[in-house]
This record gives C-alpha cells, structure tokens and sequence, in this order.
C-alpha cells in the first residue's frame, strides 16, 4: 500500500519532487509501509519525506514547505495545517 502512494501522488502532481509521510509514531502502525513508500518515491525520481508528529503543535514544521501534496495516512483532518 505504502508503494501506491507516491505513484497517486505523481499522476496527480506530474514533475513531482517530494512526498511526505506524516504520522504520529505513537498511535500509528507505519513502519510496516515506509520501505515500499521510499523505494516507490525513489523510482519516480521523487524525493520521500518521512515526517514523525507527536501532537499538533508539532505538524507545522514536520515538513519543509513548500509541500502542496502529503500523505497524512491516520491524522488526515490534521492535513490542512502544512503551509502550502
């Protein structure tokens, strides 16, 4: 699953050169899809983000703008919050 998303992200944002992951290490099981999210990030020539937030205060400068697509798997009402 953790591979689908930098592809879904390239059709949507062709010339794509980042994509993050955004999760709360704590509560969110993500370890198990980050070496299929890199290796798919690195064959699209896309650079892949790994972005651990641990509370709210924190989601702001998890991800170096400009940042216009995330992927946000379990927090995804937090998602608006990055800086475009």
């Amino acid at each position: 699953m953790g591979g689908k998303w930098p592809e879904l992200l390239s059709e949507i944002a062709p010339g794509l050169k980042r994509a993050a992951i955004m999760f709360n290490p704590e509560t969110a099981p993500i370890s198990a899809y980050m070496p299929a999210f890199e290796m798919a990030a690195r064959s699209l020539k896309v650079t892949p983000v790994i972005a651990p937030v641990h509370s709210d205060a924190e989601i702001d400068g998890a991800v170096p703008p400009p940042f216009h697509f995330f992927i946000c798997p379990v927090q995804r009402q937090q998602s608006a919050r990055l800086p475009r």
